[in-house]
């Protein structure tokens, strides 16, 4: 009887191989949103549909005051927004802006809690100006020790990926351990007029990589969906068709586009046909 079932269990592992290669080998568009898609999931769903996004990154708070203190939105209607965009087929990763001060690293905590609450997969902090603007002129342990206790909280109440994004020239002094702790880091590599005017095509995009690949992390690329006019001295859907096309080439599997409700019915053609690999 063995013998006769090998066959079987071979086809079985096979099957089990093949799910996983498609699964690694499909590409995943997300799109940045905030207390819109909180306030209106059903809008912020036909939005993502339309742009075939894959993966709503909404913010649970408001980009902060260096002396304001911590907090989220109402959780009960964070709750409810979470549940209506699952429910019709989008994943869903929580993003929170972080401060390096005391009541923001205790409220990792909260924040690890609320991501477990609403049943989602990732939780992504944004770790930009306020973050390594507070941190630029501390010594590299205090960095060390107020890096470590805040994934020490986020761990303590969240079991899910650990994202971290930041802008592609960030100081590494400052976010370097931060990038190592997590288990994601997703550069902005907003190609705009402002960061890539002067740039050669999918140039911004081959640095990020390049910058963040040693970490040794999934890269997500923070692709932009506004002000791009101009981007690669192209206009803004070509400079929009590079950054794809770029991403591609370097074998980038997700993307991040800030954000949901700038994107347009043409760009967001373009988004579906790349996640559909119909382009580079």
């Amino acid at each position: 009887m063995a013998a006769i079932k090998w066959p079987f269990v071979a086809l079985g592992a096979g099957a089990v191989a093949l799910a996983a290669w498609f699964a690694s080998s499909r590409r995943e568009v997300g799109a940045w949103s905030g207390w819109s898609a909180i306030a209106d999931p059903d809008a912020a769903i036909a939005r993502a549909k339309l742009a075939g996004v894959t993966r709503l990154a909404i913010f649970v708070n408001q980009e902060p005051a260096l002396d304001a203190a911590w907090n989220t939105y109402d959780r009960a209607m964070i709750l409810r927004a979470v549940d209506r965009i699952k429910a019709a087929g989008i994943k869903v990763t929580l993003v929170s802006w972080m401060m390096p001060n005391p009541d923001w690293i205790a409220g990792a905590r909260e924040l690890g809690e609320l991501a477990t609450a609403c049943g989602v997969d990732e939780l992504e902090l944004d770790l930009e100006w306020e973050w390594t603007a507070t941190l630029h002129d501390a010594t590299d342990t205090r960095i060390a020790t107020v890096t470590a206790e805040l994934f020490r909280n986020l761990r303590s109440t969240f079991r899910g990926r650990l994202a971290v994004d930041c802008i592609v020239g960030v100081n590494l002094r400052v976010l370097g351990p931060a990038i190592a702790a997590a288990d994601v880091v997703i550069p902005q590599a907003y190609a705009t007029t402002k960061n890539a005017g002067s740039l050669a095509a999918g140039d911004l995009e081959r640095r990020a990589v390049a910058r963040f690949k040693p970490f040794g992390k999934p890269i997500v690329l923070g692709v932009a969906g506004w002000n791009q006019e101009g981007a690669y001295k192209l206009g803004a859907l070509d400079a929009l068709r590079a950054s794809l096309a770029s991403a591609g080439e370097l074998g980038v599997r997700s993307i991040r586009v800030w954000r949901l409700e700038l994107l347009d019915a043409a760009e967001s053609q373009i988004l579906a046909a790349w996640r559909n690999k119909e382009v580079a």
